[in-house]
């Protein structure tokens, strides 16, 4: 277990959940802003678009290869770094885990106004 900032302790899996879970959210993200549906962006990676809903929901964490992020990245147009970049918020959640049922966090990028 780790001990968090906070004093609450959580298991390296509860860590390991919500690191995949924030891994999908980016990719939902965005896919979502490129317009692509899940079928269209699992036809372009060559999966199945039920295992790529499970990747987006965090379901396919011990499967997720680096292979396969690759392949999304380069499906939607971006660098594999951004599914490992995470802001202080998005790391915040890693010290309470969500109840049961909630979504996997949403990812709101700041866009420039020109």
């Amino acid at each position: 277990m780790c001990e968090m900032e906070t004093g609450q302790t959580m298991t390296k899996k509860t860590r390991r959940d919500m690191f995949f879970r924030q891994i999908g959210a980016k990719i939902t993200y965005e896919r979502t802003i490129h317009g692509m549906t899940q079928e269209e962006l699992a036809t372009s990676t060559h999966i199945n678009q039920s295992t790529l809903s499970r990747v987006e929901n965090g379901k396919y964490n011990e499967n997720l290869s680096m292979a396969m992020l690759l392949d999304i990245a380069d499906a939607l147009g971006i660098t594999p770094e951004l599914f490992f970049q995470f802001r202080a918020d998005e790391r915040a959640l890693w010290v309470m885990p969500p109840e049961k049922g909630d979504h996997p966090p949403r990812i709101i990028r700041s866009i420039p106004v020109t």
